[in-house]
């Protein structure tokens, strides 16, 4: 009988507990996503607003970008060594202007 009792509590908690899960977002299938807003812009897929806080890109080494397996075409990082910054992944790791190159430098007159 206390078996049977124990198996029974085991049940009812698991049956409890499968709805008390991790919060899940939820995007819809067309039209546009925010947060902080309730009317996002009909241009983008997510837009974030906000006047008291800005949006935090993921900050790596330069050992730890160059890990990334087969990055998207755009992918966003700041790179926290070497040459600090903020690149972008088109073919290869192009740095933002702001980053100490050549790249966005006038050539010519």
């Amino acid at each position: 009988m206390k078996k049977i009792f124990t198996l029974f509590l085991v049940v009812a908690a698991v049956l409890i507990l499968k709805d008390t899960t991790a919060q899940t977002n939820t995007f819809p299938l067309t039209g546009s996503a925010g947060i902080g807003t309730t009317t996002p812009n009909g241009s983008a897929l997510l837009e974030i607003k906000s006047t008291k806080k800005g949006l935090l890109i993921p900050r790596m080494t330069i050992a730890q970008r160059n890990a990334i397996i087969n990055p998207a075409s755009s992918l966003l990082i700041y790179q926290t060594n070497s040459t600090s910054g903020f690149y972008y992944f088109d073919s290869s790791w192009k740095p933002i202007a702001g980053v100490s190159s050549n790249y966005w430098k006038k050539s010519g007159s």
